[in-house]
């Protein structure tokens, strides 16, 4: 009957220098004790079961065991390989939730031998009311483990295992597509005035019995199953039947010549597909005679949402099945048995169905590939055009935050992911909090500013270690680029993370590390390092490091020109570009810049009268350079809110 969190699980990494909570269930009104590196500790279990209890604060150190054990039954429960490190909470959205794979950074796997690097990952559940505890393990940094881990987190962990020699422990609780209404705890939503009637008109709707009457038909807490109703909904059909099979798309005797070419990776709606649907890929490739007669395997990188892989009119693998969209990001990687490849020409065929958001094979290029089997430096390139076809068109089949349904298994409902994916954590002891969120509160930019600052306040309240770092990521360059974009909502978003990274303690800033096409862009060892260099200067106090980018504090008209004063300017200020200016009337300008030490001159022969500037104003700044002697660039901003 003792059962312990799942944070408390074999590899655990436990935070050194503060007490350590330790917590978990037995039976009623019994003796507790704990030990661990020599301390000890007692507690009585509550009437229901529960016992929290905290050690000592420990120094680093381990391999340790934790010992817990009910004095009055003799139960007893041992967990081993317990690290004294540094623990970090990472949080937010897609973007912090993307997995090693998905980003095509073979080469980091692979050398990702680092056993004091470690992470869990808390699943998605969406149970109105919360949960107490979840389905967890920690795993150690290897080749086989590291692909399945957040990647900005793990390179976060990464740098600072190399830094500071010691364990580092990351627990993940990401979910993409969320908004941070989600995040926030319902204490702080009624704090927030702006907050208070989205809560009221949440639970007026959220108790009425038809929300529930579909319980007995399928687990309504949980979010896939949620949607998949939805999409059933939708449609008259339960699985479509492969009609491009029939029509002989997977065949290698298949003339293909009349299908149009669409550059792989890659979405088809970006490539002028605006629809959802099934759509087939294919392409050949050349295997030379002496390789034919092997077994082989054929990398497709990820597909948007299933997919099912022929080589040579033979199915080789398959991922989804009915209205599932959980294996978006995942990349695949299929055996073909011997006697499959042919010498020369091979033809391969992709059916990839997406019934909601985006569709395609998005990859990464790195991951698209087929190789002899055990030999994968030897595989031949597929990233590059691909023939398709559409097998069947079922329309543009719109979600989005704001249009999405509210209660049980909906993840997006008011306090919902808090509930779930925070409160479980309560009070693991922590360093800080990395975060990573914000695209889909941009249709709402202006109550971003207020729902981050009481969710970081709420957060620091709920744990009770005082003001813990909570590190965010600004968002990142997306869409086309523009030199100025007047009514950008990304660069509302981010101006207000940068305002609330007062109060957090530091913000990385990312519009170089973006890709226009791509909301989830793959480059997350730069996110992971710069996050790193933040905390190693901040919180770990190794002045030596650069933490960020130029920050602007102030301005001060000077005539016709506006100087512009800047902090964090290590190395003293570079850069051309991204600066406007304007009147009264704000008609904004491209702007001419003069560095002088800390500040910049800015002005144009165009304003006579100058009275704001801002830099870097667009979802994707085009042009915008300005940076420190270290190379990190600037945060956006403007001088007129």
């Amino acid at each position: 009957m003792l059962k312990l969190s799942a944070l408390f699980s074999e590899h655990a990494v436990l935070q050194s220098g503060i007490s350590i909570p330790v917590w978990g269930w037995t039976e009623p009104k019994t003796i507790v004790e704990c030990t661990l590196a020599g301390e000890c500790a007692h507690v009585m279990a509550q009437p229901d079961g529960k016992f929290l209890l905290r050690l000592k604060a420990l120094p680093y150190g381990g391999p340790f065991e934790l010992k817990v054990r009910n004095l009055n039954s003799g139960e007893e429960t041992v967990v081993g390989d317990i690290m004294i490190g540094e623990v970090w909470l990472a949080s937010g959205q897609s973007n912090m939730e993307m997995v090693m794979t998905a980003t095509g950074d073979n080469e980091s796997i692979q050398n990702s031998n680092l056993p004091l690097v470690r992470m869990i990952t808390v699943p998605r559940v969406a149970r109105v009311g919360g949960i107490v505890d979840f389905e967890g393990t920690w795993e150690k940094a290897n080749p086989q483990a590291t692909g399945n881990f957040s990647a900005a987190g793990f390179h976060f962990a990464r740098r600072l295992n190399a830094e500071l020699g010691v364990a580092v422990g990351i627990i993940h609780s990401s979910w993409g597509g969320t908004i941070a209404e989600s995040w926030n705890s319902r204490e702080s939503l009624m704090a927030n005035p702006e907050m208070v009637s989205l809560v009221q008109s949440y639970e007026s709707r959220l108790f009425d019995k038809d929300i529930w009457k579909d319980g007995r038909d399928v687990d309504i807490c949980d979010p896939e199953a949620l949607l998949m109703r939805q999409l059933k909904k939708s449609f008259d059909f339960e699985e479509l039947e492969n009609l491009g099979v029939e029509r002989g798309w997977a065949a290698a005797e298949f003339d293909d010549s009349s299908w149009r070419e669409m550059e792989l990776p890659g979405s088809w709606k970006l490539a002028g597909e605006t629809y959802n649907g099934i759509l087939w890929f294919r392409r050949t490739v050349e295997i030379p005679a002496e390789l034919a007669g092997r077994e082989w395997v054929i990398g497709i990188g990820a597909v948007d949402k299933q997919d099912i892989t022929y080589v040579n009119g033979v199915e080789v693998g398959a991922t989804g099945k009915g209205f599932e969209t959980i294996h978006w990001n995942k990349a695949r990687e299929y055996p073909i048995p011997a006697g499959v490849i042919r010498p020369g020409r091979n033809v391969i065929a992709v059916r990839a169905c997406s019934f909601i958001y985006d569709g395609g094979m998005i990859g990464p290029a790195a991951n698209m590939r087929i190789f002899p089997a055990g030999e994968p430096k030897n595989g031949i390139p597929l990233a590059g055009n691909w023939r398709f076809e559409t097998e069947i068109n079922l329309g543009n089949i719109a979600f989005s935050p704001s249009n999405q349904p509210i209660g049980p298994g909906a993840h997006n409902s008011p306090y919902m992911l808090f509930d779930n994916k925070i409160r479980p954590l309560l009070p693991y002891a922590m360093r800080g909090v990395i975060w990573y969120q914000g695209e889909s509160n941009a249709e709402r930019w202006p109550q971003y500013y207020g729902l981050m600052d009481s969710l970081i306040r709420d957060w620091r309240r709920a744990w009770g270690q005082g003001d813990f770092p909570f590190y965010q990521v600004q968002l990142a360059n997306y869409q086309t680029p523009k030199p100025y974009q007047h009514n950008s909502t990304w660069a509302h978003i981010r101006e207000a993370q940068l305002k609330t990274s007062e109060l957090g303690g530091g913000m990385i800033v990312t519009i170089d590390c973006g890709e226009a096409d791509d909301i989830h862009p793959k480059d997350k060892k730069t996110v992971g390092e710069r996050l790193a260099a933040l905390a190693l200067r901040r919180t770990y106090h190794k002045h030596e490091i650069v933490p960020c980018g130029p920050v602007y504090t102030h301005m001060v008209i000077e005539g016709q020109a506006i100087r512009l004063h800047f902090k964090h300017c290590e190395g003293g200020l570079l850069g051309t570009g991204g600066f406007f200016i304007a009147d009264l009337s704000a008609a904004f300008v491209p702007a001419e810049i003069v560095i002088e030490g800390d500040t910049i001159l800015v002005s144009s022969p165009e304003i006579t009268v100058p009275c704001m500037v801002r830099y870097a104003w667009a979802n994707n700044p085009e042009g915008a350079d300005l940076r420190n002697g270290a190379g990190f660039l600037a945060s956006p901003f403007r001088t007129d809110y």
